[in-house]
């Protein structure tokens, strides 16, 4: 299955530096000392991201705060897989960036708590999430709207199985990808398509 993309702000540079060593350590793991020094990184990551969060609510940065709880929430549930504390930090993100209209971190929020409902096998609720933040992506960033249609395309291949669904998604995926001229994405969602083809064992339709 396709990973569910996601992105991470930005707002401390040295954390998420060493939040991404932390993730690439944990993804290649060869031994348990990788995982050890993945821990470690992850805690310099976390240390700073609480103090940003300390600062951003003295001085009453709304945004500053959202994006911090938002990357504590991501950081406990990719790394740590603690997703009773990634949901719970993500909640408290997703309420102020509401509060404050950031549609963005919204559309975010929204993406990853999708994630953990779907680590947990909670697919309807998952699938549900993804829809909002579509809504809210179609007015946002092209690109990112192109890969949120075919993650979905996903959803509906893997877990909830409705193939039509999934077409309607995946050509959602190209006919964006195609607007906005990317190669990748149009490699991506017409390799998908294929599959789908595939699946119904309609070969010569696949391989086109």
């Amino acid at each position: 299955k396709p990973k569910v993309e996601h992105k991470v702000e930005t707002a401390n540079p040295e954390a998420y530096e060493y939040y991404l060593k932390a993730k690439l350590k944990i993804d290649k793991r060869k031994n348990m000392e990788d995982i050890v020094i993945a821990q470690g990184l992850l805690k310099k990551a976390i240390k700073m991201d609480e103090d940003t969060l300390d600062l951003s609510r003295k001085i009453s940065d709304k945004a500053g705060e959202a994006r911090s709880l938002r990357r504590l929430g991501v950081m406990y549930g990719d790394i740590e897989n603690n997703v009773i504390k990634g949901l719970e930090y993500t909640n408290q993100a997703l309420v102020i960036a509401e509060k404050i209209n950031d549609k963005e971190l919204i559309s975010h929020c929204l993406d990853y708590k999708a994630m953990i409902f779907g680590r947990q096998d909670l697919h309807v609720e998952a699938l549900e999430y993804h829809l909002k933040s579509i809504e809210l992506r179609k007015k946002m960033d092209k690109r990112f709207l192109a890969h949120s249609y075919h993650n979905i395309g996903h959803y509906y291949i893997w877990t909830i199985p409705d193939l039509s669904k999934a077409l309607e998604y995946f050509n959602l995926a190209l006919d964006m990808a195609n607007e906005i001229e990317d190669k990748g994405l149009i490699a991506r969602a017409s390799s998908s398509i294929g599959f789908y083809h595939w699946v119904l064992g309609e070969f010569q339709e696949a391989l086109k």
